[in-house]
Order: structure tokens, then C-alpha cells, then sequence
């Protein structure tokens, strides 16, 4: 298997931008494993698909523009992609530089807002922001 089977168009008319106000009512394609058969239902059809034994896994995760772009004091481009917020007020954090990041370092972003490195580890790191990060988020 190749990663280019798993290219197609999409057209943007086609994907949703805002979710339905009755989310029950979202389409809801059904495949036949054995016949190949696709159906069109609505979400709220689901509970005839399932068998005595299946579960229902449910993602309750809200989406947020995590993805930060700035550049370290000696003018590098880095990017921030936030994980989660932590206890203390910092993030939890996965930072991608041309160069090695140390802790201690700055990293200047939108609108003179910085954050700074506090602890690194591998694949991982936890920045403090000089403002709150939810608006340093909302100028991005």
C-alpha cells in the first residue's frame, strides 16, 4: 500500500464548515463489507447497524488553531504545535526548529508576544507564554 492510494479531490463545496444544528440529521454512508453495496442513511439511523457485540467509541475532542509559526531571537523560523495545557499555566508543547532548541530560549510570535522554553525533552517541550496563549492563538 502506498500513501498515494490514499489521495482524492475533494471539492471545498463539499466539506462541511459549520456542523448541523440537529447533528443527528448528518449523512451517514453505509458499507456492505460482504457486497460492497454503499448506502446513504442519516446518523441517526446508526443503532440498526450494530451487532450485539460492537461498540460505540465516542470522540468528544474539540478542535483548536494549536499550530503556532515565530522565529527564535537569531531570526531561525520554528513552529509550535500546542498538546495541552498544563496544571501551571504553561503547554505542553511539540516544536519544530532548523536548529536545536535549548530550554531557556525565546520564541518571538505574533504581535511582540514570546514564549520561552522551560523544559525539553525528547520529542516534547513545555513553553511559558509572556501572554495568555488562547490570544496569542486568536492572532495567529
Amino acid at each position: 500500500m502506498k500513501l498515494e492510494d490514499f489521495h482524492y479531490d475533494l471539492p471545498k463545496e463539499l466539506i462541511a464548515q459549520f456542523p448541523l444544528a440537529k447533528r443527528d440529521r448528518s449523512r451517514l454512508l453505509v458499507l456492505d463489507r460482504s457486497t460492497g453495496r454503499i448506502r446513504h442513511r442519516r446518523f441517526a439511523d446508526i443503532v440498526e447497524f450494530f451487532e450485539p457485540a460492537d461498540a460505540l467509541v465516542l470522540n468528544n475532542t474539540r478542535v483548536f488553531k494549536a499550530r503556532l509559526k515565530g522565529r527564535k531571537e537569531t531570526g531561525g523560523g520554528i513552529e509550535i504545535l500546542l498538546v495541552r495545557k498544563l496544571e501551571s499555566g504553561n503547554w505542553e508543547a511539540l516544536v519544530h526548529s532548523s536548529k536545536r532548541l535549548h530550554e531557556g530560549a525565546k520564541i518571538l510570535l505574533a504581535d511582540n508576544s514570546s514564549a520561552t522554553v522551560v523544559s525539553k525533552e525528547p520529542g516534547k517541550c513545555v513553553v511559558q507564554f509572556n501572554t495568555p496563549a488562547e490570544k496569542v492563538i486568536e492572532k495567529q
